[in-house]
């Protein structure tokens, strides 16, 4: 495993293959640890903790910064593929992304409404940023259900700058989501820097209740999209010391099982 600080790299083209996983902070290293035990290939993880959080950004401004980092990536690195593991990144900005590098297969992060339906859920609260609730586009068959947006602006920073202790998230989870409780059978994920908080949700909401991940079909196109390889390297990138000290801390968190299954 090796982390790097990009102020501080001098990177020189490397040839062999590398699929990178880029996020605006620690929320996408829960799609890359799912990834490497699946489908273990070369990957690369940008932590963009300068331009943190996506949630919030301009959309333009944050479509403009991702053409840039792609193309600064597929500068100094042989891209088999990008994957957004980061629900706004994908539901903004992943259309112009396509057309900006059509020559590399581009895998997004959606909430996993579709999912929630097909286990029979009818009351669905989606757990998101701003951009996401604002962007992203519900299934036009139902069935019946109600799919609810609740975007918090903040709780993406909270988790990301306190990684060591979330226990914050109780009571800010409890207080902003007790009107949901007697509805909801439903809770889906839908920033992936919310993962972290899945043990805390499942101590909120009634057992019954069924909590979902987002990237489950994010999982299933890479394994369509991409081989496995015998042999795996990972290296993890940030802007920022404090990104890579994020990194470090989330990953061993993972590492531990943080309640992110």
């Amino acid at each position: 495993m090796f982390f790097h600080i990009l102020a501080i790299l001098s990177i020189k083209k490397c040839m062999k293959k590398y699929i990178l996983v880029i996020d605006s902070g620690v929320g996408g290293l829960t799609t890359l640890f799912k990834l490497k035990e699946k489908l273990p290939n070369n990957y690369i993880y940008f932590a963009d903790y300068k331009n943190h959080p996506y949630g919030t950004m301009e959309p333009n401004k944050l479509c403009s910064n991702l053409v840039n980092w792609i193309a600064y990536f597929s500068h100094n690195f042989d891209l088999a593929g990008v994957i957004l593991a980061c629900n706004t990144a994908t539901v903004v900005c992943i259309e112009k992304l396509r057309k900006n590098f059509p020559d590399l297969k581009i895998v997004g992060t959606k909430p996993s409404i579709v999912e929630a339906l097909k286990s029979g859920c009818k009351r669905i609260l989606v757990l998101s940023t701003p951009n996401t609730a604002k962007y992203c586009t519900i299934p036009s068959v139902l069935e019946g259900a109600e799919v609810i947006f609740q975007p918090f602006s903040t709780l993406a920073s909270l988790v990301e700058d306190n990684l060591n202790n979330l226990s914050f998230a109780h009571t800010f989870l409890s207080n902003n989501l007790a009107q949901y409780k007697s509805w909801v059978d439903g809770v889906i994920l839908g920033c992936t820097h919310y993962i972290y908080l899945k043990c805390i949700l499942k101590n909120i909401f009634d057992k019954n209740v069924k909590i979902f991940n987002s990237g489950s079909s994010t999982l299933k196109l890479c394994a369509k999209l991409f081989k496995k390889q015998f042999k795996s390297e990972i290296k993890m990138f940030s802007n920022s010391d404090e990104g890579i000290a994020h990194v470090i801390i989330a990953w061993q968190l993972l590492k531990e099982g943080l309640c992110a299954e």
